[in-house]
Parts: C-alpha cells; sequence; structure tokens
C-alpha cells in the first residue's frame, strides 16, 4: 500500500510542473498541472497564486503564451485579494482616509463630526458625519445600516426586474431581506428569501448571484425544452424548503 502511495505521488509529481513567464514588466510563476480537459484553465487562487490546467496536447509554450496573454487579468486578481487580505488583517477603525469597497466600488471614508449624523456618497467617498469621531461602535452602526440600504435599493430594482418574467405564471413575488455578515466584505451582501410553495414555507440565505442563476437556468429549460417554469421553481422551493429544515 505504503509502494502504490509513493508510485502514485511520483506520477502526480510528473504531471504538474512550475512555469514562469514574463509580461507588462511583471514576472508570473504558476503552476501547470497536464489532466484530461477540454480546454485550458486560468485559475487565481485568494493567496494569488496562479494555477492552470491543460491536456498533453497543448505544449507548454502554447501555455506560457496562454499565461501571457492575461497578465492584466492576473496582475489586476492579485492586487484585488491583496487588499482583501490587508483588509481581513486590519480591523476597519472607520477614520479618514481609510478604504471602504461598496457593491465592488472602491471608497475612500471622510468622517466629521456633526450633531446630525448620516452618511453619504460624494463621488469616490463616503462622508461619514457622526457626533462623536471616536465612538467606533457607532460608526460601524450608520456604516452597516448605510451599505444595508444601498444593497436593498441595487438588489431590489434587479429583483423587480427579474421577476416579471414570471409574474404571469402566478409566483408569489419573494420577500427581499439584507444582511451584511461580519465575515465578509462591504460588498458581499446576502438576500434572505422568502417563499411559499405547496404548502412548504421558509426562509433561506443565499447570494444575488445564486438567485440570478436559477432565474435564468428556468427561462433557459423553459425555452429550449418546452419545460414548465412554473413547475421548475416549484421544485427549486421544494429543495430550498428541504436544506432550510435540515
Amino acid at each position: 500500500m505504503v509502494k502504490m502511495a509513493c508510485l502514485w505521488g511520483i506520477f502526480n509529481m510528473r504531471n504538474i510542473a512550475v512555469r514562469t513567464v514574463f509580461a507588462q514588466g511583471r514576472e508570473f510563476t504558476y503552476t501547470l498541472e497536464r489532466k484530461k480537459v477540454k480546454n485550458l484553465n486560468l485559475r487565481i487562487r485568494r493567496d494569488g497564486s496562479i494555477y492552470v490546467s491543460a491536456n498533453d496536447f497543448i505544449s507548454d509554450r502554447e501555455v506560457d503564451g496562454f499565461v501571457s496573454d492575461r497578465a492584466a487579468f492576473i496582475a489586476n486578481a492579485q492586487d484585488k485579494f491583496k487588499k482583501a487580505a490587508q483588509r481581513e488583517q486590519r480591523p476597519e477603525q472607520y477614520i479618514s482616509g481609510e478604504k471602504i469597497t461598496l457593491l465592488g466600488q472602491e471608497y475612500v471614508l471622510r468622517v466629521f463630526r456633526s450633531d446630525k449624523e448620516s452618511v453619504s456618497i460624494e463621488g469616490g467617498y463616503i462622508h461619514l458625519s457622526v457626533k462623536d469621531v471616536n465612538d467606533l461602535g457607532r460608526k460601524s452602526c450608520l456604516i452597516d445600516i448605510f451599505v444595508s440600504g444601498q444593497c436593498r435599493a441595487e438588489f431590489g430594482e434587479m429583483l423587480y426586474e427579474l421577476y416579471s418574467p414570471f409574474e404571469k405564471y402566478g409566483v408569489e413575488r419573494p420577500q427581499l431581506r439584507i444582511r451584511v455578515s461580519e465575515h465578509f466584505a462591504f460588498s458581499d451582501c446576502f438576500i434572505s428569501l422568502c417563499f411559499s410553495s405547496f404548502g412548504c414555507s421558509g426562509t433561506v440565505v443565499v447570494s444575488f448571484s445564486t438567485v440570478f442563476l436559477l432565474v435564468v437556468t428556468g427561462i433557459v429549460l423553459a425555452c429550449s425544452t418546452g419545460f414548465e417554469l412554473s413547475t421548475f421553481l416549484s421544485c427549486v422551493a421544494i429543495v430550498i424548503c428541504f436544506c432550510n429544515s435540515c
């Protein structure tokens, strides 16, 4: 058994190589794994490392060119992950000059002392007016309320547009609830959908991208296979209800 494990490890090492390319004035070191895949696949991990998978018929030179052609994308992704890691290591103090990401856009925070507390966006800045500029708890609370309102307005409009095609099927309009988790950045808003179908009701918190994917899947099934859209949505509701009860 140990011998087989060693042989398997050696076989895997033969299929994995570390390569380096130079593009746009930067050096990019990536891990290349040879496996049975149809296309070249590129992945940027959260730690900034680069992983590429390719089949045996694609030469190393072609893979290098593939990575070089995507140098700008890779550099941008690595920079974003680096900034995200720095934010996680340094808790928000909500002081002037601090950067806050909201709905994918980065803003610079400006804090002012004022008897009238408020939060607003002006250009590339978030203005935070608070009675006590040293009260971290109050500043955090005001920012959280503001972020929740921004997410509600943005996602509420999108949900209204996505719901329109289903209204004629008698599908009940989902209720939208926003929560900002302390484990995620401000740009990561989650949706709590309240539903009721076939006597089964419940609430589940999902990302907006999941809701969008479910809607698109339903439309594609209805258009391409004639599958009843209302039946698809009912099945989704049942699955969600089951997961919610576990």
